[in-house]
């Protein structure tokens, strides 16, 4: 699971470990559609409480996310 945003912390950029072997967790500080490279393809993308009426940079997002044919839960 990637965790992406423009306020994550810098203490927590990175792989997160303690969650078990089945589960592991990276966060990214950035944009999505400025790190959609340096990420690995998702099987579905979930953007829950994201604040999209607030952040015009969703914008830029939704574009590269309705080219990967993905599911997609705001």
């Amino acid at each position: 699971m990637v965790g992406l945003g423009p306020e994550v912390p810098s203490n927590l950029l990175g792989p997160v470990s303690g969650l078990g072997s089945r589960l592991r967790v990276n966060l990214v500080r950035g944009l999505y559609q400025e790190q959609i490279t340096n990420l690995p393809t998702p099987h579905m993308v979930i953007a829950l409480n994201c604040g999209l009426e607030n952040y015009g940079s969703w914008s830029g997002a939704f574009r590269v996310v309705k080219s990967m044919n993905v599911p997609v839960f705001f």
